[in-house]
C-alpha cells in the first residue's frame, strides 16, 4: 500500500473509532514511516503500528494507565485488529528537545531536572522484582548482533575484530540492561528528548511501541551518552550529567546504578562502532534537522566511544570492553582525524562550570 493511502486508512480508521465521519482533510499527518502512521485531530492522537509485530503500544499504555497514569496519554478508543490506537492529544508545550535546542540555559536546565524528576518517579511506581519477558525489548538484540557482524567481518575499516571473550562480555552486559531479570522498571524504549511534553500536568511521555522492562540505568544513560538513539544527540556538560545522577540516586535510592549505567555505555559505544561506524567509513554522514547542525555519524561515534572509554567504572564492570574501546578509540581517531568534536547541545553553548 502506498503511503497516501495507508494514511487515508488510517484517518478512515480515527473516523470510525471517534464515531463521526469527518473527511482525510480533518486530520494532520505527524509521521509516516515504516514503522508507524501517526495522525492528529479532534483532540486526539491516532496511531497505527506499520510493522507486522506484537502491537505493543496499546499494552503499553493500559499498563500506565494502571500504575502511572500522569505520566502518559490516556486511550480514546483502540482497533487491535488494526494495530491502531487512538489517545489524547498533550497538546504543543515545550519539550525536552525544544529547550535543549533553544538558547535559554535555564530553560534547559530546568527542564532536565523535570525530565529526570519525573524519571525518577516513573521508576519508583513501576519497579518490580521479575521480570520473565520484556515485550519490546528486542532492539538492542538486533542492533547488538548487526554490530558483531559488522566488526567480525571487518567492516569498520582497520578497526579490530572484538576477541570472542569482548563479545561474550558485551552479550551478557546487553541481556543485564535489556533482557528480562531482577530489579526491572518500565521504560518507555524510546527515550529520545522529543518524545515527551510539559502540560500543566507536568511532563508527560508519549511513543510507547518500544516499552518494556528494563534495569534503570538504561534509561539514565540516555542522559549521560547522551541520547544514543535520537537526532538530537548533542552532548551535555559533564557538572550537568552528574548532578542528574545525583538527583535521580536521591529521588529512589538506588545507590547501584552508577556501575550499570557505565555497563549501558560500553553497550552504547560497542554498538555505534559497529552499527554507524561500518556507514561513514569512506565519507561522513553530515545532518541537518529541524534546521540546525547536529553531531555527524564519526562525530556520533568517536563521542560514545570515549565517554565509555573514559568512565572510571568500565574497567570494572566491562573490563574487556572497556580495553577493546580504547583501542578502538585510538585506531577511529588515526582513521578520522578531521572528525569533529561533539558540540554542546546549543542551550549550554555559554556554558561555564562554575555558573552553577
Amino acid at each position: 500500500m502506498k503511503d497516501d493511502d495507508a494514511v487515508a486508512a488510517v484517518a478512515m480508521i480515527g473516523n470510525r473509532l471517534l464515531g463521526h465521519g469527518a473527511s482525510r482533510g480533518d486530520w494532520e499527518t505527524l509521521k509516516c514511516n515504516a514503522r508507524s502512521i501517526v495522525l492528529r485531530g479532534h483532540d486526539v492522537i491516532v496511531k497505527q503500528a506499520r510493522e507486522d509485530v506484537t502491537f505493543n503500544e496499546l499494552a503499553a499504555l493500559r499498563y500506565m494507565a494502571a500504575t502511572a497514569p500522569d505520566f502518559a496519554p490516556s486511550i480514546v478508543a483502540f482497533d487491535e485488529h488494526e494495530r491502531v490506537v487512538a489517545i489524547e492529544d498533550l497538546g504543543d508545550g515545550l519539550s525536552l528537545a525544544d529547550a535543549l535546542t533553544g538558547d535559554d540555559e535555564s530553560v534547559a536546565v530546568r527542564m532536565l531536572d523535570e525530565y529526570v524528576d519525573a524519571l525518577a518517579e516513573l521508576h519508583q511506581r513501576t519497579r518490580v522484582d521479575q521480570v520473565e519477558a520484556n515485550g519490546g525489548a528486542s532492539w538492542p538484540r538486533e542492533v547488538l548482533e548487526t554490530s558483531i557482524e559488522a566488526l567480525r567481518n571487518r567492516f569498520v575499516g582497520d578497526i579490530d575484530p572484538p576477541s570472542d571473550r569482548v563479545i561474550h562480555e558485551i552479550r551478557d552486559a546487553a541481556s543485564r540492561l535489556f533482557g528480562p531479570g531482577r530489579q526491572r522498571v518500565f521504560s518507555f524504549g524510546d527515550m529520545c528528548p522529543d518524545n515527551n511534553v510539559r502540560t500543566e500536568n507536568g511532563l508527560r511521555f508519549f511513543d510507547l511501541e518500544g516499552a518494556c522492562h528494563v534495569d534503570p540505568a538504561a534509561d539514565l544513560a540516555y542522559l549521560t551518552v547522551p541520547f544514543p538513539t535520537c537526532w538530537c544527540c548533542f552532548d551535555l556538560p559533564a557538572e550537568v550529567r552528574s548532578r542528574l545522577v545525583d538527583g535521580y540516586v536521591e529521588h529512589t535510592g538506588d545507590h547501584d546504578v552508577r556501575p550499570a549505567i557505565a555497563a549501558a555505555h560500553g553497550f552504547f559505544g560497542f554498538v555505534s562502532v559497529g552499527l554507524i561506524g561500518r556507514r561513514v567509513v569512506e565519507t561522513d554522514e553530515e545532518r541537518v534537522v529541524n534546521g540546525q547542525d547536529v553531531p555527524s555519524g564519526r562525530t556520533r561515534v568517536l563521542h560514545r566511544v570515549g565517554r565509555a572509554a573514559d568512565d572510571p567504572l568500565l574497567d570494572e564492570v566491562l573490563p574487556l570492553t572497556a580495553t577493546w574501546l580504547r583501542n578502538s578509540a585510538v585506531e577511529l581517531a588515526t582513521m578520522w582525524p578531521t572528525a569533529k568534536s561533539a558540540a554542546l547541545a546549543p542551550a549550554f553553548a555559554a556554558w561555564e562550570p562554575t555558573s552553577h
